[in-house]
């Protein structure tokens, strides 16, 4: 067994002195500064490789699961996915990490570049097992997810996406954590997979209706604020429904925005699709106020200073107050 390690070090070292180098080690003809560029690339990758056997051969797998994991929250994906699968090789199926490993493996062959169809089937086979087999619910429910995300995204070229088997997935969630966390991001993800499909109005208005009927169902879900966002989107940019956009964006909103939302962005919208409705003026001025109080600093607080002007001069009989941009908020 360490003559295979020890072979395979060998090999790694070659190759890394041979690019770092453009000389093949072998070569006698190298002259001395290339010849100390590769005695250090040796000893830097005999002292890694060195140091994670030696982790492994100790027994410690929390630590060596701990730096492919730095690897992997890095994007490194190639070599956490090597160090990942050298855990697996002897860390035992009934140890805490086993699940954990098998889940970021297969994290790993799923968003490695350039992505293979090879590489994503071992990534299904693996999150499949940890979707059947493991007993921490929210590890396996996030497997079956991310088995949806495989069938309902192309990853590579010639790989074929199937609506069906993400919908099969995302429901085999809704239905064994119906009360859950884990069902509500399902089912967004599910009505995604109807709003989608480009230039089918009756697929978009079916994944509308399933996320209106599950938000009367759980209005309060961890996902609703993303799912009223998503709905106001759909309504505004699909259906051709601004009305109805305006009060999904509303609802969102009153709930707290996505956390990757611009929030001055995001209010722009809805006070331009505000004024265009006769019926929402004062919706319209609530959202260009809101621009320049919360977001001062956004180039769009002038903007919306600029239209309140407009807005107050075209209705005085609203009182409307334009409010001042107050850049620098000094003792407060």
């Amino acid at each position: 067994m360490a003559d295979v390690t020890d072979s395979k070090c060998q090999t790694s070292q070659f190759e890394i002195c041979n690019t770092v180098c453009h000389t093949p080690i072998e070569n006698n003809s190298m002259s001395p500064k290339h010849g100390i560029v590769c005695l250090l690339c040796l000893l830097l990758t005999s002292l890694v490789a060195c140091q994670r056997q030696s982790e492994l051969t100790n027994g410690d797998y929390a630590g060596y699961f701990d730096k492919a994991t730095e690897e992997l929250v890095c994007f490194n994906f190639p070599v956490s996915y090597d160090m990942f699968a050298d855990l697996l090789e002897v860390i035992p199926a009934d140890h805490e990490l086993y699940y954990r490993s098998l889940f970021a493996k297969a994290t790993c062959a799923q968003h490695i570049t350039p992505p293979t169809q090879e590489l994503l089937d071992e990534a299904t086979k693996l999150f499949e097992q940890v979707a059947s087999e493991c007993p921490d619910k929210n590890l396996a429910g996030r497997a079956i997810i991310n088995l949806g995300r495989i069938a309902e995204l192309r990853d590579y070229p010639g790989d074929i996406i199937d609506l069906d088997t993400a919908r099969k997935y995302y429901q085999q969630l809704i239905d064994t954590y119906p009360n859950e966390d884990l069902a509500d991001e399902a089912i967004l993800w599910k009505a995604g997979t109807y709003i989608q499909v480009v230039g089918d109005k009756q697929s978009k208005e079916q994944g509308v209706t399933m996320l209106e009927d599950w938000l009367a169902k759980r209005p309060d879900n961890a996902f609703a604020s993303p799912m009223w966002t998503y709905l106001g989107q759909t309504y505004e940019l699909e259906l051709d429904n601004p009305q109805r956009s305006l009060e999904c964006y509303i609802k969102a909103d009153k709930i707290g925005l996505p956390a990757e939302s611009s929030i001055s962005a995001f209010y722009w919208r809805m006070a331009i699709m505000a004024q265009k409705i006769p019926s929402q003026l004062d919706t319209c001025v609530k959202y260009y106020q809101k621009i320049i109080k919360i977001t001062p600093t956004s180039g769009r607080a002038f903007e919306a200073k600029l239209a309140l002007d407009e807005l107050a001069k075209a209705h005085p009989e609203k009182n409307i107050q334009v409010p001042e941009i107050e850049l620098y908020q000094i003792g407060q």
